[in-house]
């Protein structure tokens, strides 16, 4: 019997969008301590997959299900901000621009 129905392709469905890999060199690799987890976020800014420390308290005494952390890093300095769950899993994260204050006082 032949199949009648239309594909995903057929109705002008897209395909479901894949996540690239994230390839890390063996010594880029931090291990986890009792106080720090070390979680790979991509930065958009210095387009670099960076081995990002959260300290582990901040998300287990969250009371928030995600939890927003900013790591500063790189030079010129920027920061990149994760949103955890408390399985540590990035659920997002954005690269900004740092604007001081100071460089603005008259």
């Amino acid at each position: 019997m032949k199949n009648t129905n239309p594909s995903d392709k057929d109705l002008g469905i897209p395909e479901i969008p894949m996540k690239k890999a994230i390839i890390v060199k063996q010594g880029q690799i931090r291990k986890d301590t009792e106080t720090t987890k070390f979680v790979l976020v991509e930065c958009q800014i210095c387009n670099k997959t960076i081995n990002m420390p959260i300290p582990r308290k901040i998300i287990e005494e969250s009371p928030l299900p995600v939890t927003d952390v900013t790591y500063i890093h790189g030079n010129p300095k920027h920061a990149l901000t994760a949103q955890l769950d408390k399985d540590y899993a990035v659920r997002r994260r954005r690269a900004s621009v740092i604007i001081s204050e100071k460089d603005y006082e008259e």
